[in-house]
């Protein structure tokens, strides 16, 4: 079982790391990651407010941070992806208090996309940046946006990963920007989206900043109890949740949660 998450726009700067591993560079830290750093640092600082959205001041300090980029990656400049990350996935998933080998399993059942790194294993070493999936970087006349720029790759390294490791399913817990990276039609592996539903005033429905918080809470969840099997997952229950059988299909499981 492989679990897909986002990343995050914010970054880890307050906690440092519980524990030591290897500095290792995601699979693509050369290959793709470097390109588009390249072509990062040819954009001014106005072309980089514009390009990611942001105030003045984040372009600022994204513009400096492209600018003095380099390649090396050591405890001093980065840090493993799933301590960096600090959005509401990453700290609902909350690798502080797993042990060193619960965080060892997350690194092979877990992978986040990110919209510079492309697939980023929970140890992978990364230094801190903002570029989300769904930017419109020009890497060639061909290539005019980062999904455009990674589709193929995530393919072929998922469908290698599939292969190797013999990955029955592949558990979606990604966001609609950065899941859309990802020709699923194209995996070897049977993929499962995961929808989480809560009771407002009487009516079930997805609210987006608790449905990020769940599903950090269920690849955790994941694991934790070493889950391995497709019906497995029907057993989720953290935080009241329960599996809804009538609002769930083979490659959607949705889960409701009541009311207090």
């Amino acid at each position: 079982m492989l679990v897909l998450l986002s990343p995050a726009k914010t970054f880890n700067t307050k906690f440092p790391v519980p524990h030591r591993f290897p500095v290792r560079a995601p699979e693509f830290y050369t290959k793709k990651t470097e390109q588009l750093i390249a072509q990062l640092k040819e954009l001014t600082q106005s072309d980089l407010e514009s390009l990611l959205d942001v105030s003045e001041k984040i372009a600022q300090t994204n513009f400096e941070r492209y600018r003095g980029w380099t390649k090396e990656l050591t405890e001093a400049n980065a840090k493993p992806a799933v301590f960096s990350f600090w959005g509401d996935v990453n700290k609902h998933f909350d690798a502080f208090s797993l042990t060193t080998a619960q965080l060892n399993y997350a690194d092979e059942h877990v992978l986040y996309l990110s919209g510079l790194y492309g697939p980023v294993r929970p140890l992978d070493f990364i230094k801190e940046y903002r570029l989300e999936m769904g930017k419109s970087l020009v890497t060639s006349p061909t290539c005019k946006n980062l999904y455009q720029f990674w589709r193929e790759p995530l393919v072929s390294y998922l469908n290698q990963r599939i292969t190797q490791e013999k990955i029955k399913v592949i558990v979606n817990l990604a966001s609609k920007e950065y899941a859309g990276a990802v020709d699923f039609a194209q995996l070897k592996a049977p993929v499962i989206e995961i929808q989480f539903k809560d009771q407002k005033n009487g009516v079930y429905k997805v609210i987006s900043v608790i449905a990020k918080r769940s599903r950090g809470e269920f690849a955790r969840w994941i694991v934790e109890n070493k889950v391995t099997e497709i019906e497995q997952l029907k057993e989720f229950n953290v935080g009241g949740y329960y599996f809804k059988v009538d609002e769930s299909t083979d490659n959607l499981f949705t889960f409701y949660r009541d009311e207090k």
